[in-house]
């Protein structure tokens, strides 16, 4: 929360360390590795403490509000009511000044001389007139005050579940999707209203559950240099510590598995009451040396598969085997001059995706027997060039005539047949610099590396943000425009949650934040994003015709947003999905179909007739089976069967 007075210090209910044993444990120990001063409250009645302790309105004054939400109205809830007053007098804090007003301080986010405050507070204060209330608490509050519709789904209606102060003009909102994305619009437009840019921020509720609050991501604390962020052991955990790791450059990101909390309808800021004590240092705003990315990827991923892990009927391996072949298959068909109905000879999109693959293998296979990571793109544009020697061209000037081009793909005879790539990817892997790769310098927005970043996510499905930069990375040797490159991360990100077992639908929800998230690189991905999903939505019968000419644009944004909607709309008819692919938006549309939904279907998705049809198809599931492979040997014996296929440079 953006604070007018700087926090140097948090307050528990002495009732935490027993109703969420976990999270105190985890709290408590990163509190005191960063040396931040925290105390349990006594005589508290329930764990919420930033609800019934007072408002603090500058460095030495405190406002108490009456504690008598609506929600505790029923007998069985009579004990749960805090007073606050005998809980101050044991504190170096002073008296607080009272209020007439039934407020919960969950209901008041401050932004800088503002405070915002759901519409809740009116209910909360029948008999007297909404402008006598408006007044009285700008008064005491000594801000301007900012209504808001509350959420209907949060029994509480308070606007710490709702929104974050970034800062005095930047506010974060709960990316309100389906039945609610009337209510994100309406909080949207008060807040811009007010002359606040709105950031939108990960937000997953669970449906089933109403009075859950699993997926409020927003409803974090920020001390210090600490961002204390809670996560549920959801897949989309991870979207939420990257999107929060951009948004608090030089902090440290903390996740705390919160699934003692949320059950109870509250998260971390409902449990923490932070103040500005006087007496106690200034806490340092960012860490000295800060590791970025030191929890994303790692952590979140490892809660989930250990918590909430869904239903994986298929392997792994299933699924890239899938979704190359759904590649390979889309890209044949959206080539043919004459539709057959039946794939049967790959493009250049498919032996490149191929030969990324290659080059991902072969980067591995060096990590562990040198010892030396890091070098991954680098390696992948020299597969890259091994296909242009395929191809009849050779870029030379930097490696040994004797060992290239090295590797068992190079070697396979049906790649040397003359697959030409569209003009950009051509030009660049002909006229750039070959060693060492650099970004291409161009303004392409093409949507050629769409495809062969297919096998990032593959190879990365741990982590969706890392697996997001290296397919950006990448896609900049080709194309010189932040947009293709990512849209090009935004696909590896996605394959990388399908193959967890995540359906097609939130995978693409998660990806949507791993975005950067206030850009127009990130925006223009997400329009793509909303145009698929919105397509998805209505009837066939009423497509648009804006939305036929944007897939036919032939844009990575385009090529996207088709792949996601032939996807979405038609996964129950993989084979049907991959014909009206190729017909809509050529084949980079097709393959990338093909792909996100052998992903997320697997192998079988796949007429059986089609594999011996096709003439890159057993090479495919070679590469895709390897790919689950990884690496043969260790760091101290070396597999020559593998160096051979894969050598490590």
């Amino acid at each position: 929360m953006a604070h007018i007075f700087p926090i140097n210090t948090l307050y528990f209910s002495g009732q935490l360390p027993t109703q969420a044993p976990r999270l105190w444990q985890e709290l408590t120990a990163v509190l005191e590795e960063h040396h931040i001063p925290y105390s349990l409250l006594p005589l508290t009645k329930d764990i919420w403490a930033v609800d019934y302790m007072p408002v603090q309105v500058s460095r030495t004054e405190f406002v108490q509000f009456r504690y008598d939400p609506s929600y505790l109205k029923y007998k069985k809830y009579a004990d749960k009511r805090t007073d606050a007053a005998p809980i101050m007098a044991t504190l170096p804090l002073g008296a607080a000044a009272t209020s007439t007003l039934r407020l919960d301080g969950g209901n008041i986010v401050r932004v800088g001389q503002k405070v915002i405050i759901t519409d809740r507070v009116f209910a909360e204060n029948p008999g007297i007139p909404a402008n006598q209330v408006r007044r009285q608490l700008s008064e005491e509050l000594r801000a301007e005050l900012i209504i808001i519709p509350a959420d209907p789904r949060d029994f509480t209606g308070h606007a710490d579940g709702m929104v974050y102060a970034l800062d005095e003009r930047t506010v974060l909102v709960n990316d309100y999707q389906g039945k609610e994305a009337t209510l994100g619009q309406q909080v949207t437009s008060v807040l811009q209203n007010a002359g606040l840019t709105v950031i939108p921020f990960p937000y997953f509720p669970q449906e089933e559950n109403a009075t859950s609050a699993v997926g409020a991501y927003i409803n974090f604390v920020r001390v210090g240099p600490l961002v204390l962020l809670p996560v549920f052991g959801l897949p989309a955990d991870e979207a939420a510590v990257y999107q929060t790791e951009l948004l608090f450059p030089g902090c440290q990101v903390v996740p705390l598995l919160a699934n003692e909390l949320a059950p109870l309808g509250g998260l971390l800021h409902c449990v923490t009451w932070a103040v500005d004590q006087p007496g106690v240092h200034a806490l340092p705003t960012q860490l000295p040396q800060h590791s970025p990315h030191s929890y994303y990827g790692r952590v979140p991923f490892q809660l989930w598969g250990g918590v909430t892990e869904p239903n994986r009927p298929l392997d792994r391996r299933d699924r890239y085997r899938g979704s190359l072949l759904g590649a390979t298959y889309g890209d044949a068909l959206a080539a043919q001059s004459t539709p057959t109905g039946i794939p049967a000879q790959a493009t250049a999109v498919t032996q490149l995706m191929l030969f990324t693959a290659e080059g991902l293998l072969r980067a591995e296979h060096r990590a562990m027997q040198k010892g030396i990571g890091g070098a991954e793109p680098q390696i992948v544009w020299e597969s890259w060039l091994r296909w242009l020697s395929t191809q009849g061209i050779d870029r030379p000037g930097w490696h040994s005539a004797d060992e290239w081009p090295s590797g068992w793909l190079s070697r396979q005879p049906v790649l040397k047949h003359s697959r030409k790539p569209a003009p950009t990817t051509w030009q660049a892997l002909t006229t750039a610099p070959a060693h060492p790769p650099q970004p291409f310098v161009n303004a392409s927005m093409g949507a050629d590396p769409l495809v062969r970043v297919v096998p990032f996510g593959l190879f990365h499905f741990q982590s969706a943000a890392y697996a997001m930069e290296q397919a950006t990375t990448v896609a900049a040797y080709t194309h010189g425009h932040a947009v293709a490159q990512a849209s090009a991360g935004m696909v590896a990100a996605i394959v990388a949650l399908l193959v967890r077992g995540i359906t097609l639908e939130e995978a693409v929800r998660v990806a949507y934040h791993l975005l950067p998230p206030n850009s127009e690189t990130g925006a223009k991905c997400r329009h793509a994003v909303n145009m698929a999903l919105q397509l998805h939505d209505k009837p066939t019968h009423l497509l648009a015709e804006e939305y036929h000419q944007y897939m036919q644009a032939r844009t990575a944004p385009a090529a996207l947003m088709g792949a996601l909607y032939h996807a979405l709309h038609f996964q129950d008819s993989p084979e049907n999905a991959l014909m009206k692919a190729s017909q809509a938006g050529g084949r980079t549309m097709a393959a990338l179909t093909g792909a996100l939904l052998g992903a997320h279907l697997g192998e079988s998705a796949w007429p059986s007739a089609w594999r011996s049809r096709h003439d890159l198809a057993g090479l495919t599931l070679t590469i895709a089976d390897d790919l689950f492979t990884r690496v043969k040997g260790s760091s101290y014996t070396l597999d020559t069967e593998w160096w051979d296929r894969y050598p490590g440079y």
